[in-house]
């Protein structure tokens, strides 16, 4: 499995059209037309984030179709997709995380307008910006990480894997100065 551990390529990934896109590749392969119509993006922006998503190996051609003297290639995400959460190196957090919160908006408007217009199960969202002491904090992030392992374990053990579930967990700790 490839890292992506330069700044420069974290950049090229933390855009929020190319976050859209792998987003929609990792629930199944789709063509550039479909993925397209499914964000309302120009085709031809589509291809130009999907042929950088692919140079970075996040992205790769599943199949390819001849239809008459048309050649449709269908995308998924890459298997080594999840190098995206482990391989930010701890100097360049900050600057990444200017980078992240951009995506994270872009993302959340995408699945509350996905959700008003589709049925749902089940559903949660939740934003909470909390004074906890250093301990706490530590202890949030350590259940936030078991959280994501249980979800990966079951997602292992699932036989019918019908329903996608889309979690975003960020926990960041920043130093506050007393009285603040």
């Amino acid at each position: 499995m490839s890292r992506i551990a330069d700044l420069e390529m974290l950049k090229e990934v933390f855009s929020p059209s190319r976050i859209l896109i792998l987003l929609e590749l990792a629930m199944g392969e789709k063509s550039l037309t479909e993925l397209s119509k499914s964000l309302g993006l120009a085709p031809s922006t589509v291809h130009y984030h999907l042929k950088k998503l692919e140079r970075l190996g996040l992205v790769k051609v599943s199949r390819i179709e001849q239809r008459g003297n048309i050649v449709v290639k269908y995308y998924r995400a890459s298997e080594d997709i999840s190098v995206l959460g482990t391989a930010i190196p701890k100097k360049s957090l900050g600057e990444v995380l200017h980078l992240i919160a951009p995506c994270i908006v872009t993302i959340v408007v995408k699945i509350l307008e996905k959700l008003a217009t589709k049925k749902r199960s089940a559903g949660a969202m939740h934003i909470i910006v909390a004074k906890l002491d250093s301990e706490q904090a530590k202890q949030v992030i350590h259940e936030l990480n078991s959280i994501a392992n249980r979800i990966k374990e079951l997602e292992r053990e699932s036989r019918h894997g019908d329903c996608l579930l889309t979690i975003a967990l960020t926990a960041v700790a920043h130093r506050v100065e007393e009285g603040k």
